[in-house]
């Protein structure tokens, strides 16, 4: 336990400083002819490595225990400014506000028996290199064509994990009394020993408005490998399991987010009808009707993300906080008709038994990937020198192309990897008319 009021343990800070960061970065471009550009460049980068989001609070200075509001409707305070917080003002309803609140215990075996949390004094700070290469070529008066290797290595990152999980040694029904503390249940926190990369190729092709058509397509093609994902805004990045906490280097494995192909596009089209326009470009009533219309739309396609098949019974014995146990692979996962009844083969996977830990990889199958196409069609008709209205009608996943969500992961009676939810909803439609004046 640490209070900032006491410095325990000789500390002045939550955490040690660190001054001795240094974080290069340079560029370079160069210029091929008269169409085409090299460019290229290094960096190393760094963020807050004392708050991540999944990273524990700044101690327990103080607890709660229950709530304070005002019972005499105005008549009486419920505490005033002047007052040392032990005088109830709201009668037999009421209490004072220093009974409201425990002050933290500060001696030796006030946490005994419970679940802690721990922030790690010496903790080296995250870094990040990235590089990239790149090559872009006018193909066109109007067009040009981008190709680039874009590449990053992470250290020193957060990695959640249990001090005092059961080493796999002890493994076994009885091994209560196992823990390195036995003091107390887990003491979960962060830990800097997490590594990532990731690779990347990628293709763009751009069209600036010409003829009233413009678009930009890209490709990426990528791999990114890490021990686990932080910061995932509530697991909506996907959980953070592993087996052992003793070995990071044993969850190494696909990041949750990690798609192997995605190709993305927009286009802007102005129908040739109109006054300006190819056709139909005289005005009148004709133009009033076909004229001036703009056409957009927009389309994602990519493959899924991976997941970690796991036991839907964790006899591993292991009592982490994390609460996972990975099934052996005696099989091949890919289903031979993959469906959302079945997405993989789950006979592939069998348990490892009691008391031991599974051989599973990390984040080793796939799930569905996602089709998206979304459009709008925009008019503005002028109904006055001042007033004009604007008619549109948009539509989201065009198609109505249904995406599915990741499949039942669990293995074990009664679980056969079935999709039931999709990450896009059904088509929505909207009609947005609009006088502006």
């Amino acid at each position: 336990m640490w209070y900032a009021s006491t410095h325990a343990n000789g500390r002045t800070a939550l955490q040690a400083s660190q001054f001795n960061n240094w974080l290069p970065r340079l560029g370079a471009a160069y210029q091929l002819g008269t169409k085409t550009t090299i460019h290229g460049g290094f960096g190393m980068y760094t963020f807050p490595w004392n708050t991540d989001t999944y990273g524990n609070g700044q101690g327990s200075a103080f607890g709660t225990s229950g709530n304070e509001t005002d019972s005499t409707n105005n008549v009486a305070p419920v505490v005033t400014l002047s007052s040392d917080g032990n005088t109830n003002y709201q009668g037999a309803k009421g209490a004072a506000i220093n009974s409201l609140f425990l002050t933290a215990p500060t001696t030796p075996d006030a946490f005994n028996g419970q679940s802690l949390g721990f922030s790690q004094f010496h903790q080296p700070v995250p870094k990040l290199m990235q590089w990239n290469l790149s090559v872009q070529r006018q193909v066109a008066s109007n067009m040009v064509l981008d190709v680039a290797y874009v590449g990053s290595r992470g250290s020193n990152l957060a990695y959640l994990t249990d001090l005092n999980q059961v080493p796999q040694a002890l493994l076994g029904p009885t091994d209560s009394t196992s823990r390195p503390y036995p003091e107390f249940q887990s003491i979960t926190g962060v830990s800097a020993v997490g590594i990532s990369n990731y690779n990347a190729l990628q293709a763009q092709v751009e069209r600036r408005m010409t003829s009233g058509l413009e678009f930009n397509f890209n490709y990426t093609w990528s791999h990114m490998l890490d021990d686990q994902d932080s910061s995932g805004w509530g697991s909506k990045q996907g959980n953070q399991p592993y087996q052992d906490a003793y070995h990071p280097s044993a969850n190494y494995g696909a990041s949750n987010f990690d798609i192997r192909h995605a190709f993305k596009g927009q286009v802007v089209y102005q129908l040739p009808f109109g006054v300006g326009r190819p056709f139909v470009n005289h005005g009148g009533p004709a133009d009033e009707i076909l004229g001036g219309w703009l056409l957009s739309g927009t389309w994602v396609g990519q493959t899924g993300n991976p997941f970690t098949p796991s036991m839907a019974v964790n006899n591993s014995y292991s009592l982490s906080s994390n609460a996972f146990q990975y099934p052996n692979v005696i099989g091949d996962p890919k289903a031979n008709t993959q469906g959302i009844n079945g997405w993989f083969n789950v006979a592939a996977f069998a348990s490892p038994g009691a008391g031991v830990f599974g051989n599973v990889r990390r984040n080793s199958v796939y799930g569905p990937g996602l089709t998206q196409l979304n459009a709008s069609l925009h008019k503005s008709f002028r109904i006055t020198e001042r007033v004009t209205a604007d008619f549109s009608a948009s539509a989201t996943n065009l198609p109505n192309h249904a995406s599915f969500a990741q499949p039942d992961a669990l293995i074990g009676t009664g679980h056969t990897a079935k999709v039931t939810g999709v990450t896009v909803g059904g088509r929505a439609m909207e009609f947005v008319g609009k006088i502006r004046f």
